[in-house]
């Protein structure tokens, strides 16, 4: 009998360990964020891929936040209202604000204050009256990245404020 009490107490803790850890949420964004104050400063980002090349050409103050191994980006940036984003959001389509409880970003474990809470937590109806719109940009794409560029974004967009927040 004792013979048998040990496998199946050990068996008992992985049975624990692995439901526990079943309920354990999967952190993404846990890096730190960086900083470019102008688009000149930020065309490497752009060269490799990780964020679109078709930001305003005013965009400034530009803060992002990777996760190299899911290949994941959330960013934020401002813009000169007057100037011209159409080719940002010309392979667009407007998404109605409740999409944003299924599109929001991956699990962020340790949130940044440049990046809302309402987006993370899918609440569109808190943005909505301040007037952002969502967009997704990509949609018809077959593959989310290609040739190491990622072509499927959704943004979350002011444009009179001139604010945009992006994520893949």
């Amino acid at each position: 009998m004792k013979r048998l009490l040990i496998p199946i107490l050990s068996l008992g803790f992985i049975v624990v360990v692995l439901i526990l850890s079943s309920f354990q949420r999967k952190c993404h964004f846990t890096g730190p964020t960086r900083v470019y104050t102008t688009l000149e400063q930020a065309r490497s980002l752009i060269s490799h891929g990780w964020l679109p090349d078709t930001l305003p050409s005013s965009a400034h103050n530009i803060r992002e936040k990777r996760d190299f191994d899911a290949n994941r980006i959330i960013a934020a940036f401002s813009f000169n209202p007057d100037d011209d984003i159409a080719p940002m959001i010309n392979d667009a389509e407007e998404l109605p604000g409740t999409s944003l409880q299924t599109i929001k970003p991956a699990v962020i474990c340790r949130r940044d204050s440049w990046f809302p809470a309402p987006i993370i937590e899918g609440k569109f109806d808190k943005l909505a009256p301040q007037g952002f719109h969502i967009y997704e940009v990509g949609r018809h794409q077959t593959n989310r990245i290609i040739s190491g560029k990622i072509v499927h974004w959704y943004l979350v967009l002011h444009r009179k404020a001139g604010i945009c927040y992006l994520w893949n």
